[in-house]
């Protein structure tokens, strides 16, 4: 079969697995921020500044794009940024693909037949093919449009860039340092493919024959590559910075992508015991990963893959949570390391084991503390969602049938906008819209955006508010002097004292569901209507 058709197989399969996700209801909480955020900076807001997220704004550059898509096509904007998610997974497939061929083409490949279908060179399609099942089911939260979907593309094939021509004289080390700066400017776990790049380049330019009598010209082969690949990383980041400068957000950008995001990592829910068992196997992990790329003179495919992998384990639990999207980090080298596993006669037991012990090492005493099997149940009844697609595309479910199956925010959510859309006469400003609740806040946040109402604040959910240093008197402060149109109140948020005493002296009850309270600033009434 040719192996060009191959690959097209893959993809296509790929992409018809995840044609499901095209067509969610707003429902998924990450999401929703990204939309919120993305859509209020395409509109003029300053990022970080008048709208807030912890993320890297490359993340909702992508959102703001799909947005806009959303505008010239009328088509829901998580159409778009599912589609985009699975151009990122397609597109880090061919990465994949490539990668293998270039590590692994001079290997020996396991000679595998069945009939008269001979494997061979077939091999390589093996990450290609696990990359594209395992991000597409629901089981590990790869088929939404999250950070970590994006920055691996960038991150993959900035990898791929800096292998492309591995201890050859030319070489793609700036091409790698901008694909995985970029990747940093959408998710910072990119640091694991950062350094790794140092180790292949620091790796690769020892191997080579210093120049005797002439030891400047032996540093010079070290100082260059090291060089241009930094000037790579930074170019993305310095773009980024002048854009916020000139915005005047710079101090909100490093506080949101460096301050903020140290303290979220470092307030993770393990004891200070745990912590320093954590940092040791953290430090032999990387040991590990440094000793598998300089134990033999040249670079070897396997020592790669495991390096990588060990790497982004690293960087995935650093801050314990027990999120199955942060795994997502892992299967780039994880796939990448079953041509090996599968494939490579030449692969020793030992390599293997040695780094996969180490995973398990860190991921065994993460799962103790934050549980991540009691998830499993649930996780594996998201198995249905592909059922509940086909259910609703055959007409054995009703439209609210197959929205319901995306948990109870959904309904609500749609109940308020009703409501709001039908009071919309009756206002004479409808500018912007307070909303104090968690998770089903962000969504709605977006929904109302549609109806002309913005957010009222810069933080779209109460979890950010009580997060930043000083965020609930900002908040409070912001409401009291550019009081919005509406307040929502959710029964799940945290009591909020100062807002209570706000909607008691300029706001009127207009609906109180179960799910939430909806107020009206007096003033927004026609003449008449109070009464």
């Amino acid at each position: 079969m040719n192996l060009k058709r191959l690959l097209l197989g893959i993809i296509i399969a790929t992409f018809l697995l995840r044609i499901p996700t095209f067509f969610d209801p707003h429902w998924y909480f990450d999401e929703g921020i990204y939309a919120t955020v993305g859509s209020q900076w395409l509109k003029g807001s300053k990022l970080y500044t008048n709208i807030w997220d912890h993320k890297p704004p490359g993340l909702f550059l992508i959102y703001g794009l799909a947005c806009l898509l959303e505008r010239t096509s009328t088509i829901d904007i998580l159409f778009w940024a599912r589609l985009l998610a699975c151009l990122a997974v397609i597109l880090t497939q061919i990465a994949l693909y490539k990668i293998a061929r270039r590590l692994f083409n001079h290997q020996k490949v396991l000679s595998l037949s069945i009939g008269n279908l001979k494997f061979g060179t077939w091999i390589f399609f093996t990450p290609v093919f696990l990359y594209g099942l395992l991000t597409s089911l629901p089981f590990w939260e790869g088929y939404m449009a999250n950070g970590e979907i994006f920055e691996s593309v960038f991150g993959t094939w900035g990898i791929f860039f800096l292998v492309k021509n591995l201890n050859s004289k030319t070489r793609n080390y700036l091409t790698a340092g901008l694909l995985l700066g970029t990747a940093a400017l959408i998710k910072p776990v990119a640091i694991a493919e950062i350094i790794l790049g140092y180790l292949v380049i620091l790796k690769s330019c020892q191997h080579q024959k210093a120049v005797p009598k002439h030891p400047k010209r032996t540093q010079n082969k070290l100082r260059r590559p090291l060089g241009v690949y930094t000037l790579g990383l930074i170019i993305p980041l310095v773009i980024a910075g002048i854009y916020f400068l000139a915005q005047r957000s710079l101090g909100d950008f490093i506080y949101a992508n460096i301050i903020y995001n140290l303290k979220y990592t470092s307030s993770n829910p393990a004891t200070f015991e745990e912590e320093i068992v954590f940092n040791f196997l953290r430090i032999i992990a990387f040991s590990t990963a440094i000793y598998l790329l300089w134990q033999k003179k040249e670079l070897s495919p396997a020592a790669i893959s495991l390096g990588w992998l060990i790497l982004a384990v690293i960087s995935a639990t650093l801050s314990l949570r027990p999120y199955t999207h942060y795994l997502v980090q892992l299967f780039p080298p994880l796939c990448l390391l079953s041509t090996t596993a599968f494939g490579i006669k030449t692969a020793k037991v030992s390599h293997c084991l040695l780094p996969v012990v180490w995973c398990l090492l860190i991921l065994i005493p993460l799962n103790q503390r934050i549980k991540l099997t009691e998830n499993i149940p649930y996780q594996f009844n998201q198995f249905n969602y592909f059922q509940n697609f086909l259910s609703r595309v055959t007409g054995n479910k009703t439209s609210q049938e197959y929205i319901n199956f995306f948990g109870h925010n959904v309904a609500s959510n749609q109940k308020i906008l009703d409501r709001l859309a039908s009071l919309e006469e009756m206002l004479i400003t409808n500018h912007s819209v307070f909303i104090w609740g968690g998770g089903e806040a962000p969504w709605l946040y977006y929904d109302l955006s549609q109806l002309g109402l913005k957010p009222a604040t810069r933080f779209t959910n109460y979890f950010h508010a009580e997060a930043n240093p000083e965020g609930i008197e900002e908040t409070i402060k912001s409401l009291r002097e550019n009081p919005p149109s509406f307040i929502i109140i959710f029964p799940s948020a945290p009591r909020f004292e100062e807002l209570k005493k706000l909607v008691n002296q300029l706001y009127l009850p207009v609906e109180n569901f179960q799910e939430a309270a909806i107020y009206l600033k007096a003033q927004n009434l026609e003449p008449g209507i109070q009464s």
